[in-house]
């Protein structure tokens, strides 16, 4: 009854593995939230990339110099060669110190305007701009987890979904064989007292009646193991697992369907292990970087507006101040750079590393899935041996049985050949079920025509 509230149960038609690959997990709603995550992180790296605005207001209070200092700065760093451009406004008025004569301004203000470009280190790559890179591999390595997950998720679903129906066939069959014995029991019991079979027989099938009553409660308990397994992937709309009861059972072993493409493999487990490669490319980049030497170019123009207050410079004229254009070159570089030089080793190193997993992990998933088509022609074969062979027990089961009505044989021969036919069937369920099993694994690897 917990169960029942708890969970949602399932009626009516057969379970087809179609129904079991469509329902909705929570590893792929987590899986989900991950890319959303990353998204959001690289939109935060971009606003690295935004426009500031910068305002200032100086205001000398109390003491010989009395002044007013207003200044607002546009600021936009670029992704184009770590350039920056700077535009801003100044105006100023009142008595200032000599030390602060870069404040004083026309009447109307200055304007200016800037621009600055790293020549070397912050040229090709800067910290900014490798923070964006590798947010933006991040949210294409969520992608590929969830890829991952979806294949992860569709071979889980689907081995316990043909473990589920095994365990079905293999309980079907068990309940026949005890079938077989529940029914000949009343027969031999009148045989007995006519004296046509000897009460050791009876007795013996009285013991094969408690065996197959002790086989069934295994297989049975193995079917509700089974089922509570797939209800882990069988979900409805909203994600709460659905209980698989055995009335959604398949009579016989369904068909596996769906042809597999002959071209290549494909494998998310090596875009992830790539993504990793790209994001440690990307750190390698900047390292090197680092190691240039600092050269930043800057250029600026800068204009008067309004009278001249006289105090800023004699010599300009009263209004119309010129234009100024100033050009800069700053040099900069650590003689060791020894911080650089071992993030360059250290890096270079890891991305190595990482490149021959990426390459062993390549050779593993081809030989994975080289011996998925080996065990599909093997349980193919194992099939129609044991079809085979189940044919020939059923034979041999009949003719023991009809021996024995003719009193030319034993019922412990009897019992013997339904066991043996009981193997073969169970034998032809389990190869069945590998073959499908191997062949739905190897579909999550290769997509369906």
């Amino acid at each position: 009854m917990i169960a029942l509230l708890m969970y949602g149960v399932l009626h009516a038609q057969v379970l087809s593995l179609d129904e079991v690959l469509v329902s909705v997990h929570p590893v792929l709603q987590a899986a989900d939230q991950a890319i959303y995550a990353a998204e959001g992180d690289a939109q935060s790296a971009r606003g690295g990339f935004d426009t500031s605005l910068k305002s200032e207001l100086q205001s000398g209070l109390v003491g010989y110099y009395k002044y007013r200092v207003f200044d607002v700065e546009l600021s936009q760093p670029t992704r184009y060669w770590g350039a920056r451009f700077e535009m801003g406004y100044r105006s100023s008025e009142g008595v200032f110190p000599v030390y602060n004569s870069q404040d004083l301004t026309f009447t109307l203000g200055r304007a200016r305007l800037q621009a600055a470009v790293p020549l070397l280190q912050g040229g090709s790559i800067d910290e900014r701009r490798a923070g964006l890179m590798r947010t933006e591999i991040a949210v294409s390595a969520s992608r590929v987890h969830r890829e991952m997950d979806v294949r992860d998720i569709k071979r889980g679903a689907s081995k316990r979904y043909w473990e589920w129906v095994i365990a079905g066939q293999k309980t079907a069959v068990a309940r026949d064989l005890l079938n077989i014995a529940l029914s000949r029991d009343k027969a031999l019991l009148t045989r007995v007292k006519h004296g046509d079979v000897a009460q050791i027989d009876y007795t013996d099938n009285q013991r094969a009646v408690v065996q197959r009553r002790s086989n069934v409660i295994t297989a049975e308990r193995s079917l509700q193991q089974a089922a509570l397994a797939l209800s882990l992937y069988l979900r409805d709309e909203h994600g709460v697992p659905r209980v698989v009861t055995s009335d959604l059972l398949p009579d016989t072993m369904p068909r596996c369907e769906g042809e597999l493409r002959t071209d290549q493999a494909v494998y998310p487990d090596i875009d992830a292990m790539g993504k990793k490669i790209d994001a440690l490319g990307v750190d390698l980049h900047l390292a090197e970087n680092i190691y240039l030497p600092t050269m930043d170019f800057k250029m600026g123009l800068t204009r008067d507006f309004g009278i001249n207050p006289g105090i800023v410079d004699e010599q300009l004229p009263p209004t119309g101040a010129p234009l100024e254009v100033k050009a800069e070159l700053v040099f900069q570089m650590p003689l060791f750079r020894r911080t650089a030089r071992g993030q360059i080793a250290s890096l270079t190193a890891e991305r190595e590393r990482v490149s021959l997993e990426k390459e062993l992990l390549q050779q593993k998933l081809t030989m994975h899935v080289a011996n998925l088509r080996q065990s599909m022609g093997v349980a193919q074969l194992r099939s129609e041996f044991a079809l085979q062979e189940v044919a020939f027990a059923k034979k041999l089961e009949q003719a023991e049985k009809t021996r024995f009505v003719h009193g030319d044989g034993s019922f412990f021969m009897i019992n013997m050949r339904e066991q043996a036919t009981q193997d073969a069937l169970y034998r032809q369920i389990e190869a069945q079920g590998d073959y499908c099993m191997a062949h739905v694994e190897l579909m999550t690897y290769r997509e369906l025509l």
